[in-house]
């Protein structure tokens, strides 16, 4: 059982354990968790280091989505470098990945950058966040654009790249890879929600304000 990361689903308001809820939509029984420390608030805490979740990958290639996940790094997230590709450098963060070469859906971030990617391009975004305050980010995907979420709204692009990339066969929450890595998630990982659709803004914003008091925002 890895605890409290529901999944949510279009027309489907039942939340469910993180385990069965991705097990329904991946159609596999294979999740693995490692050195993951439970919290009373119902939330997960990750070192930085070898902790991650991974499960066989609950999203298809081509197939339209939405990620949502709300996240407190333990401390204040370091700034992303010189150029275009800010979360890029050792200074970033993962949250969910499907790892590479394929990286679909992935998320990562720094104080002032948040990266997307998916099966044609990644996009980023540029945020404020130097605090250790919870955050609600997330992505869409429609088969073709990628969109970044960030508290409740759409951010502007700053820049993307296309892509192209093979279908992948695993997912990493709070991870690249299962192997030790600076760049793993280094916090708290709350709600991960995950749509087989895209939501709209007035969704992301709902979704937003049913859950922000539950992380003192």
């Amino acid at each position: 059982e890895l605890g409290e990361f529901p999944t949510s689903f279009a027309g489907d308001s039942t939340t469910r354990s993180n385990t069965q809820a991705l097990l329904d939509w991946a159609g596999n029984n294979t999740v693995t968790a490692s050195s993951l420390t439970y919290n009373s608030d119902g939330t997960f805490s990750f070192n930085g280091s070898n902790t991650y979740a991974s499960f066989l990958t609950p999203i298809t290639e081509t197939g339209s989505y939405t990620v949502i996940q709300w996240l407190r790094p333990s401390n204040a997230l370091l700034s992303g470098g010189s150029g275009a590709n800010k979360p890029s450098g050792t200074n970033r963060r993962t949250s969910l990945v499907g790892p590479g070469p394929v990286w679909n859906p992935g998320i990562w971030m720094t104080s002032d950058y948040i990266r997307v990617h998916a099966k044609t391009q990644y996009r980023d975004a540029a945020i404020n966040w130097t605090t250790t305050d919870w955050k609600m980010i997330g992505m869409t995907y429609d088969g073709t654009n990628c969109q970044i979420i960030f508290d409740g709204e759409f951010l502007p692009i700053a820049f993307t790249t296309s892509a192209s990339f093979a279908i992948a066969t695993t997912m990493y929450l709070g991870a690249e890879t299962s192997g030790g890595s600076g760049i793993n998630w280094l916090g708290d990982i709350g709600i991960t929600q995950m749509y087989n659709r895209i939501l709209t803004a007035a969704e992301v914003a709902q979704n937003f304000n049913a859950l922000r008091g539950r992380y003192g925002i």
